[in-house]
């Protein structure tokens, strides 16, 4: 089942629970402000369900967070994710399909836990991926903004190229990069802390 959405201002807190995805058409969108929290306890999807330009927008200046589930939640197709302020995934996976920027902090907070980029996401300068989880590149054009510092992910990361593309900017790694396919055409710098796994 869905529950279908216009436009969402969230000032406080939220919470995604149960079996209901979201889903929204042209113009809808959802607005965490600073010092609000947005907590997804489940495997739950946002996804553009028709009528006019199939455009969807979550505008993160707060805490987004998925606390609950094991599985995926995803932004679909056509429903970009702006994140300037910070996404903390203690479970499962956050997979981010449908565009959008990212000029905050991303935390992959558990070891088990994970933050998929899917084509169309640009990673702003200034950002910053943490936490002992995974961060995957996967499924078209993942883009790099910025030279100094580009986009940073901190010691204890591990990021993994699988397919697509990691292409535009600086990336600094301070944890492990392990690149089993797809194309590199960014300025990657393994920290010395930092390391290069290929195959």
């Amino acid at each position: 089942k869905s529950s279908r959405f216009g436009r969402i201002v969230n000032g406080g807190s939220a919470a995604w629970t149960g079996t209901c995805n979201i889903a929204g058409g042209a113009g809808a969108a959802i607005s965490n402000q600073a010092g609000a929290v947005f907590d997804v306890q489940s495997d739950r999807d946002v996804y553009y369900d028709g009528g006019g330009t199939p455009v969807i927008a979550f505008y993160n200046a707060g805490t987004f967070r998925k606390s609950g589930g094991s599985g995926r939640t995803t932004f679909g197709s056509a429903c970009g994710f702006y994140n300037a302020g910070t996404v903390e995934v203690q479970a499962g996976t956050l997979y981010l399909a449908g565009g959008g920027t990212g000029t905050g902090r991303f935390e992959s907070v558990a070891s088990n836990a994970t933050v998929t980029f899917g084509t169309g996401i640009t990673l702003g300068n200034g950002a910053t991926l943490a936490g002992p989880g995974a961060f995957r590149f996967t499924n078209g054009t993942v883009t790099i903004s910025g030279a100094t510092p580009g986009v940073v992910a901190e010691t204890n990361t591990s990021l993994y190229l699988d397919s697509g593309e990691v292409a535009g900017g600086r990336l600094t790694c301070n944890g492990a990069f392990n690149w089993t396919a797809g194309n590199l055409t960014a300025a990657l710098t393994i920290a010395p802390t930092g390391s290069l796994a290929i195959g």
